[in-house]
């Protein structure tokens, strides 16, 4: 008889892909301030696992990596 292990991270890797923005604004609203979300957060699943694959260590912090489009407002005030 085989063992079978249970999954428990795939349903939380496809809870975040479902719902990264609203994520975001719930568990950090200062990050989700400052990105555009005009502009569609693009998943980069294919580079991490290049870059851990070439890891020295096993251990691993981040299982899901995005880019985003980042902006910051600056104001100059002339007087």
């Amino acid at each position: 008889m085989t063992s079978q292990t249970a999954n428990y991270d795939e349903p939380w890797k496809e809870a975040l892909s479902e719902y990264f923005e609203a994520f975001l604004h719930f568990f950090f609203p200062e990050v989700h301030q400052l990105i555009d979300w005009t502009k569609i957060p693009e998943s980069l699943e294919k580079e991490l696992k290049r870059i851990t694959a070439s890891a020295k260590t096993k251990k691993r912090f981040a299982d899901k990596l995005y880019s985003v489009i980042s902006y910051q407002l600056s104001v100059i005030s002339y007087q």
